[in-house]
């Protein structure tokens, strides 16, 4: 066995996501975190959203949280394929695909999609280890 043989690994299915309503039966997938590799300083997730009605949204938004440690969420498709409003503190943002939406540790936030006309791909990072609320 090899030095960095535990540097290659399979991710593994998310179980637990709070404050995100609706999102587990998507069945995103934790590609990196402690539990599959021990030495991370990062978590990180990933799902795909598929085309949706605006009725359908509604069970997507996110609930306000913070988190100890920066946060990056990045939104590939293509230009034009989905519309996000972001609140962070008492700040509104809009974001359009593709698009990287950046979060200090100790902000507070939450999402909702606007608008998805068709597939995506959502990728997480939680840049300490661990997705912890505080």
């Amino acid at each position: 066995m090899g030095k960095y043989s535990k540097n290659v690994f399979r991710p593994k299915l998310e179980t637990d996501l709070p404050g995100h309503p609706g999102l587990l039966k998507l069945k995103p997938q934790i590609f990196v975190d402690r539990t599959l590799y021990p030495d991370s300083k990062l978590w990180v997730h990933m799902y795909v959203m598929p085309k949706m009605t605006k009725a359908d949204l509604a069970e997507y938004k996110a609930e306000w949280q913070v988190h100890d440690a920066d946060e990056i969420h990045m939104t590939f498709g293509r230009e034009g394929a989905a519309k996000a409003r972001w609140v962070l503190d008492n700040e509104e943002l809009i974001a359009d695909c593709p698009s990287t939406t950046y979060i200090p540790a100790g902000v507070r936030h939450y999402n909702e999609w606007l608008e998805i006309n068709e597939p995506i791909t959502i990728a997480v990072a939680i840049l300490k280890g661990e997705r912890r609320m505080v």
